[in-house]
C-alpha cells in the first residue's frame, strides 16, 4: 500500500495528524471520497449511501497470528510489539444483490480487553455496529489514507484505503485498514494536485 506523507500514530498530536489528513483526502476529486476518508465515525453509514444499498457483513477469517505477521503500523497504533499476539478479522461488507463495497482487516493486541476481541471475533455485524450495541464508547483516530491494491473483483488495480485506530480514553482497542471498491469510489485525484507517493 502507497502511504503519501499522511503515515502517522497514536502519538502525533491530534490537530496535526488530522490536517495531514485532511490534506491528503483533498487530492481526490470525488466528494464521496473526500468525506469517506475524513470522517471519523459511520463509515458504514456512509458507504451504504453511496452505495444506495444495505450492507451486509461476509466474513472472511478470524485468526490468532503473531506479531512478526502484523504489519509494523498495526502493531505501532495498538502499542504492541513482536513479542505480542493478535487477534486478526478479515470480513467484507456487502450489497443486497452480493457485490463487493469495501474489505477490512481488523487487528486487536490479545490480552487487552476481552470484551473487545468477542466483539472483533464476531463476523456477524460490522465492528462499528457491534461496539456500538455493547456499549462501548470508543474515539477513533484516522492514521493514514491513500491508495492500495483492490483484491478482486473489480475492472481496477487501486482503490481508496483508510486506517484508523479505536482507543479508549487513549489506551488503543483496534485498528482497522478498511479498502473501498473503485466500482463505487474512484481513487482519481485532481489533476491540479498529483497524488504524492
Amino acid at each position: 500500500m502507497n502511504h503519501p506523507a499522511v503515515s502517522g500514530n497514536s502519538a502525533a498530536p491530534a490537530a496535526e495528524r488530522a490536517e495531514r489528513v485532511l490534506h491528503q483526502a483533498t487530492v481526490f476529486a470525488a466528494p464521496e471520497a473526500r468525506m469517506l476518508l475524513c470522517s471519523e465515525g459511520l463509515t458504514t453509514s456512509l458507504l451504504q449511501a453511496i452505495v444506495r444499498s444495505p450492507l451486509l457483513p461476509r466474513g472472511q477469517s478470524v485468526e490468532i497470528v503473531a506479531g512478526t505477521d502484523v504489519p509494523a503500523r498495526a502493531r505501532s497504533a495498538l502499542a504492541g510489539d513482536a513479542q505480542d499476539r493478535y487477534l486478526r478479522r478479515r470480513l467484507l461488507l456487502v450489497t443486497s444483490s452480493g457485490v463487493i463495497a469495501s474489505s477490512n482487516t481488523v487487528h486487536v493486541r490479545c490480552g487487552t480487553d476481552p470484551l473487545v476481541e468477542e466483539l472483533a471475533a464476531d463476523m456477524t455485524r460490522p465492528i462499528g455496529f457491534a461496539l456500538a450495541d455493547a456499549g462501548v464508547e470508543t474515539q477513533r483516530h484516522i492514521l493514514d489514507v491513500g491508495i492500495a491494491q483492490w483484491p478482486a473483483g473489480s475492472a481496477h488495480d487501486e482503490c481508496l484505503s483508510k486506517f484508523y485506530a479505536l482507543e479508549d480514553q487513549g489506551d488503543p482497542l483496534m485498528c482497522i485498514e478498511e479498502l473501498f471498491n473503485p466500482d463505487f469510489v474512484r481513487p482519481d485525484h485532481k489533476p491540479s494536485t498529483p497524488l504524492e507517493r
